[in-house]
């Protein structure tokens, strides 16, 4: 096992402040919510999308009909809209979707926001309200089935030497395996739980994705945990025009159990070096 020295020294989290690759932020919508055009959300140049989001689109599905001896493409059906930002080195800083699904497909409709240049809670958090804020009061009355938080960290071990899995991780964290074949070059573990939320009869899912491989962009070891997690609600949630309090405290709750699980994952080292504790 390397000396703590070492370990600050080869490990990099991917962020200057944190070891936070991307967030987002989802509302899942139950059957009846259907998004349109862009422009739609769009009055005029000083709005807010059209500032904090310079590219915007529609999402369209195209289909085609088949006969016995012949096919036919069908009309193309908006389906969605992404509203997005992109940073003068061609790689996205934020982004704006939503799609609707038709509930034949076993799925409900959702809007997002990912956010790849995280500082803050406080501050992303407030953006991400803000700009589905801008959505939703252009939709009257929208039933929400659920929500998910989802926060991807991504760190880099910069050293031709091996690191010890107790150099990175807590070996006795219940997120993890009882055992890991460290020698591999690559290894992934995935646990799933649900339980439920609080005291009520929704319920909390939690999909911990932990893995450790190589860096095809600068040939180090990538280290990256991956937690979306979601609150499921037994009777939908009611919003009109605006993020609601009890929206806003669901996501802070699952802001606070994703930091409790990672804290969980990792060294105490670790944690102090991407700002966790």
């Amino acid at each position: 096992m390397l000396n703590k020295s070492e370990e600050i020294i080869s490990l990099r989290p991917i962020g200057e402040k944190n070891a936070i690759e991307e967030v987002v932020f989802t509302l899942h919508i139950a059957d009846g919510f259907q998004v349109e055009n862009p422009e739609k959300y769009i009055k005029d140049p000083s709005e807010t999308l059209i500032n904090d989001f310079p590219k915007y689109d529609s999402v369209t599905r195209h289909g085609f009909r088949f006969s016995n001896h012949s096919s036919e493409k069908m009309p193309s059906k908006v389906i969605g809209l992404t509203f997005e930002k992109y940073k003068p080195d061609g790689r996205l800083e934020q982004r704006l979707r939503g799609e609707n699904v038709e509930a034949s497909d076993g799925d409900t409709s959702w809007l997002a926001v990912n956010i790849l240049d995280y500082d803050r809670w406080a501050i992303e958090s407030k953006k991400a309200y803000g700009w589905l804020n801008e959505i939703l009061k252009e939709q009257g009355d929208i039933p929400i089935a659920g929500i998910t938080l989802q926060y991807i960290d991504t760190m880099y071990w910069e050293s031709n030497t091996s690191f010890s899995f107790k150099d990175i991780f807590k070996p006795e964290s219940i997120y993890l395996p009882d055992k890991i074949n460290e020698n591999a070059k690559k290894w992934t573990s995935r646990i799933s739980y649900e339980e439920q939320y609080l005291d009520s009869t929704d319920t909390v899912n939690s999909e911990v994705s932990v893995s450790v491989g190589l860096d095809m962009n600068n040939g180090y070891k990538r280290i990256r945990i991956q937690n979306p997690l979601t609150i499921s609600y037994d009777e939908c949630v009611t919003l009109n025009e605006i993020i609601s309090a009890k929206i806003k405290a669901d996501f802070q709750y699952l802001h606070d159990e994703n930091k409790k699980i990672t804290k969980n994952l990792i060294a105490d080292n670790v944690c102090k070096l991407i700002g966790l504790v």
